[in-house]
């Protein structure tokens, strides 16, 4: 005979318990363990339409995914796909459509949406918690976009924000989603590939229609960039910018999550001199203390790794220049 106390703990064995967890700007809230935690709102739901406090593993919101109640950056496997097939000398630069393209010629509405929020374009009306949670800067449907050149090959990438806009993003590329064949990515002809699980388009060589979309940073992107194997890449599970180039022997590989870390190989250039002279001559730049000792670098035979702080948000993409 099995007593009632025992029926409530095998009972209690079967129900997910919910655990502490983190948000991807490392803020602490419980959740199921299978789900991820988004904010303390108590809410439940779709994010696009009121901040939820959790939501279910396979959830994507902008550039991040909930995988098995873990925040993840949805960049890494696009940038491994990209990859898969590049040897040497390469160049490979993601980051948000604002930073990647000079000009949206008249196709702000696909690109960054057709949603006012605080008078100017975004992709969703977020509630104020999603707008904390998301900056309006980061609010676009092409979530990120990344640009591939090796040789006479050039590629651009765009991550889609979710289903929902993702209609509207297809009819600008002229994409037909039935016309599409294969597995994870389905070949749409023309030079396109579409992966409807990952909300991913990759477009080869400059097809007719979508040059006013690159526009002139297709042909000017990499003239003033310097020519990474991906080392850094597993270090960070919730970057939202990457870059990497190799030419001959000298490799960049830099990486930004909360803070961003560049690896040179093989360059001769004194650059932790000039990261110490930075350091010594723009202290405000810094701000705290702490701020502070995360600039740093550090040359260990022929790599340096140069660390930069999350004050440099918008400007650390400037050390690899």
């Amino acid at each position: 005979m099995v007593r009632r106390g025992v029926y409530v703990l095998l009972i209690l064995l079967f129900i997910p318990l919910a655990a502490a967890q983190t948000n991807w700007l490392g803020e602490s809230g419980s959740c199921p363990a299978s789900e991820c935690f988004v904010a303390n709102t108590g809410k439940t739901g779709d994010f696009a339409k009121g901040t939820p406090q959790c939501v279910k593993s396979g959830t994507k919101i902008f550039s991040y995914e909930c995988l098995s109640g873990e925040w993840n950056s949805r960049l890494p496997d696009l940038i491994n796909e990209l990859t898969k097939d590049v040897s040497s000398d390469y160049s490979l630069h993601c980051a948000s459509p604002r930073e990647i393209f000079p000009r949206f010629d008249n196709k702000e509405g696909a690109i960054i949406g057709a949603t006012l929020l605080n008078g100017e374009l975004a992709c969703y009306k977020l509630d104020k918690e999603g707008q904390r949670l998301i900056p309006q800067k980061d609010n676009t449907c092409i979530v990120r976009a990344c640009i591939l050149t090796q040789g006479s090959k050039k590629v651009a990438a765009f991550m889609l924000t979710d289903d929902a806009k993702e209609k509207t993003v297809l009819q600008t590329f002229n994409v037909n989603p039935s016309s599409c064949k294969g597995a994870t990515y389905k070949n749409c002809g023309k030079g396109i590939m579409y992966s409807p699980t990952k909300n991913v388009l990759i477009v080869s060589q400059q097809p007719k229609n979508i040059v006013s979309i690159v526009g002139s940073a297709w042909n000017n992107f990499f003239s003033n960039k310097k020519n990474i194997p991906a080392q850094l890449l597993p270090t960070s599970k919730l970057i939202t910018q990457y870059y990497a180039s190799s030419k001959g022997n000298k490799q960049i590989e830099a990486i930004y999550s909360n803070t961003a870390a560049i690896r040179f190989e093989n360059y001769d250039t004194p650059i932790c001199s000039f990261v110490k002279q930075f350091k010594s001559s723009n202290p405000s730049s810094l701000g705290k203390s702490s701020q502070n000792a995360q600039l740093g670098c550090n040359r260990q035979k022929n790599v340096v790794l140069v660390s930069l702080p999350s004050t440099f948000r918008d400007t650390w993409s400037e050390f690899i220049r």
